[in-house]
């Protein structure tokens, strides 16, 4: 009586079964088949699952592309500056910030403490970036804020924010920058241990457009 595989149960005949070729040829090409077949099976499942798999990694591709992903540059500065007058001077620069082409980058200070040496003197902090290496008080001005000084030793902290999108990938350089505006005293932008100015640069995802109606 033949016999059969361990593995697949093929049949085999044994060395005391009468010969029976047709047959066992029979059956063991339909126990192939159905081995075969079977694995045929098993293949369709696991490329479906590999499909599933691709499009499950599409999708989180797609989401890490999109989503925000926090802060990517910060700078602090915990000393105060010189006294400033007309002449626009650096406060604070972060260089070598990677920015990609399509995405919305918002920059932010914390409280800026501008101080002065006269009443009613106006000073302002402008932020400017640069794409073509380190920003400079001559580089493109995306942000200013103005605040007359009405106390020279306890002036309003307030703090700047602005967004920019690149047009271009790359990297870009921000500048904090000072002046005095108006008046005729000194401006100093105050900065301690305590009294910390941070300026953070956050990617925000991509940039959905402006679609803000203009009023």
């Amino acid at each position: 009586m033949a016999d059969t595989t361990a593995i697949y149960g093929w049949p085999y005949q044994e060395p005391t079964d009468p010969p029976d070729g047709a047959d066992l040829g029979k059956d063991l090409a339909e126990a192939i088949e159905a081995t075969v077949d079977s694995i045929d099976d098993r293949v369709d499942t696991a490329e479906a699952t590999l499909v599933s798999l691709d499009t499950r990694l599409d999708t989180a591709e797609a989401d890490l592309v999109t989503r925000p992903r926090g802060v990517i540059k910060r700078g602090r500065r915990t000393t105060a500056t010189g006294a400033i007058t007309t002449t626009e001077t650096g406060v604070l620069r972060i260089d070598n910030i990677p920015v990609v082409a399509g995405r919305l980058y918002r920059i932010s200070t914390t409280n800026i403490n501008m101080d002065g040496s006269v009443a009613n003197d106006i000073g302002a902090c402008r932020i400017r970036v640069s794409t073509a290496g380190a920003a400079t008080t001559a580089s493109t001005q995306i942000a200013n804020i103005r605040q007359t000084i009405d106390d020279p030793t306890n002036s309003n902290i307030v703090p700047e924010n602005c967004f920019y999108v690149p047009g271009s990938s790359g990297t870009l350089s921000v500048l904090l920058s000072a002046v005095r505006v108006a008046g005729t005293g000194n401006v100093v932008v105050f900065c301690s241990g305590t009294d910390i100015l941070d300026m953070v640069i956050t990617d925000e995802g991509v940039d959905p457009g402006d679609t803000g109606v203009v009023i």
